[in-house]
């Protein structure tokens, strides 16, 4: 379930020469406009190491990718990624604990919905006060992949993942991406975390599980239109209201008013659509995410 992580380690000895025993890129010297050595940068695994004076070493990259060399559309079960942080720790000899984490990517890889993929990225319109985006990653002939809606904590993405790889398997991915920390401050109270949060912390199963449910909650929270329903399938005196209703700034003012005007808005509009596709598309998502991680954490 973790993906991207950002890092940061001291006193890390010799990480060049380790580097280089392990195979590791040529490290790269990066200088100011006076020539003065700024840091050294090498990628190893899916991982970018950045070296600065005075023996801070910055990582950061996909966890996922560094396990399972070089691709992240494959399943990173709470067992893989605990094995992947003791090869990282052994491989650069450092200790898990002394790893503060600075970033944090988590979601899953659903498939198996009886949905379009192609599709579902345009289904995403609304997450409290903000509207989903288009993301830049785009397939080989410039198509769509992705939406993401940016807050100023975290990114919320979701996205085509099996044209994005060229994967026979429909996959969709729906992840969360900390840019601040204090985005998940509250999960570390919950169990019993009171400082930064360190790379060792992600071995412990209570927080993946966690992150889980902040993944559902947040997901439970976005509006989602449903690309299956056509005007022909809504009854005529509901079509201004579904017409109004797929745009983002309908909710944005709804947003201004009382939660519960807010709620029954949103239960009005998933019912006129699952009355129209014969199914909510919500809960179909929601549910292969929910099974998703149980899986995960089970494996």
């Amino acid at each position: 379930m973790i993906d991207f992580v950002k890092f940061y380690v001291r006193g890390t000895q010799n990480l060049k020469l380790i580097g280089n025993q392990l195979g590791v890129n040529d490290f790269i010297s990066i200088a100011d406009n006076a020539g003065r050595e700024i840091k050294k940068i090498a990628s190893h695994k899916g991982l970018n190491i950045h070296i600065y004076p005075h023996d801070l070493i910055v990582f950061q990259g996909s966890l996922h990718k560094y396990w399972h060399g070089g691709q992240n559309y494959s399943d990173f079960t709470f067992s893989h990624i605990c094995t992947a942080i003791d090869e990282l720790c052994a491989d650069f000899r450092f200790q898990p604990d002394s790893a503060i984490l600075r970033k944090l990517e988590f979601g899953v890889n659903i498939s198996g919905m009886p949905l379009d993929i192609a599709k579902l990225h345009g289904a995403f319109l609304f997450y409290k006060s903000q509207k989903f985006n288009d993301m830049a990653i785009r397939d080989p002939q410039g198509k769509l992949l992705g939406v993401s809606c940016v807050l100023k904590q975290f990114v919320i993405k979701g996205y085509n993942k099996s044209v994005q790889y060229g994967l026979k398997k429909d996959t969709f991915r729906f992840e969360l991406k900390t840019t601040r920390m204090q985005f998940i401050k509250s999960i570390l109270k919950d169990i019993g975390i009171d400082r930064p949060l360190c790379l060792n912390d992600l071995k412990n199963q209570l927080l993946i599980q966690l992150l889980g449910a902040k993944l559902l909650s947040v997901f439970d929270q976005i509006i989602l239109n449903d690309y299956r329903v056509k005007k022909e399938d809504v009854p005529k005196d509901r079509r201004l209201f579904w017409a109004m209703a797929q745009n983002p700034s309908y909710w944005a003012s709804l947003r201004e008013g009382t939660k519960e005007n807010f709620s029954y808005h949103k239960h009005q509009f998933y019912d006129l659509l699952e009355a129209a596709a014969g199914n909510n598309i919500h809960t179909t998502i929601r549910d292969h995410i929910d099974e998703k991680i149980r899986w995960l954490l089970r494996t």
